[in-house]
């Protein structure tokens, strides 16, 4: 008995569908690594999806850059206290 196939948007089986939301997230973050190296943000595209992720899921965009900016003075502050204590 053959089995039936599952159909996604458009007619397309569910299998290519996947498929295309994959490529169009991949296309998608292509764009936003673009974005974010011209603004030189320093973020690597791991940082970037996380940061798409949060934002899709309602997390408020300029507290989460504020977070970012937060986090990279406790790093450079880290730093120059490390950097004094080896002198």
């Amino acid at each position: 008995m053959a089995e039936k196939s599952s159909v996604g948007h458009v007619g397309q089986p569910e299998e290519a569908t996947g498929n295309v939301n994959l490529t169009t997230a991949m296309e998608s973050l292509d764009i936003i690594q673009e974005i974010s190296d011209l603004l030189n943000t320093g973020l690597d595209r791991q940082t970037l999806s996380i940061c798409v992720q949060l934002c899709e899921a309602g997390i408020n965009p300029e507290a989460l850059a504020f977070v970012i900016q937060e986090l990279r003075r406790e790093v450079q502050q880290l730093k120059q206290t490390t950097m004094q204590q080896q002198q």
